[in-house]
């Protein structure tokens, strides 16, 4: 879906500086990075994605960085959602993304480095319904290669 790059690209999870260091600190660096970009982003939110999307938040909840989604269930039936091509959908923009929009590239590698995993959570705005894609750091390395 073309709404959730859109929401990709326009708030970046993460607005970084490099942080290399050889020492033992270096994941917790990450770690602070990532914690900090997190709440930036989140001064963004709620943010209307499109006519039936509102990004609500992201947080770091436990290994998982998860971004959540409210979706107006007058315009669009989570029930309909193929959740397997919902995936392909979102794999196929992220690895887009990746590759064309630097902020993100940083975003992913961070998420990656810190060995946490994604989770796209969609919340139905009528029925409460949700429903979770999921994207383990295995996956993450093998969407976006191994730097």
């Amino acid at each position: 879906m073309k709404k959730l790059l859109f929401v990709l690209l326009l708030c970046p999870l993460m607005v970084m500086t490099s942080c290399r260091d050889s020492s033992g600190s270096n994941n917790k660096a990450k770690e602070l990075l990532l914690a900090n970009d997190i709440k930036a982003a989140n001064d963004q939110f709620p943010m209307q994605v499109d006519y039936a999307t509102t990004a609500l938040s992201v947080a770091l909840e436990g290994d998982y960085v998860v971004y959540s989604f409210e979706i107006n269930e007058s315009v669009v039936d989570l029930a309909d959602l193929d959740q397997e091509s919902f995936k392909n959908q979102l794999k196929n923009n992220f690895v887009s993304a990746y590759k064309t929009q630097p902020d993100y590239h940083m975003s992913m590698s961070l998420v990656k480095e810190t060995e946490k995993s994604l989770r796209y959570k969609y919340k139905g705005s009528l029925s409460g319904k949700t429903i979770a894609i999921d994207f383990s750091n295995a996956e993450l390395h093998e969407m976006f290669g191994d730097e």
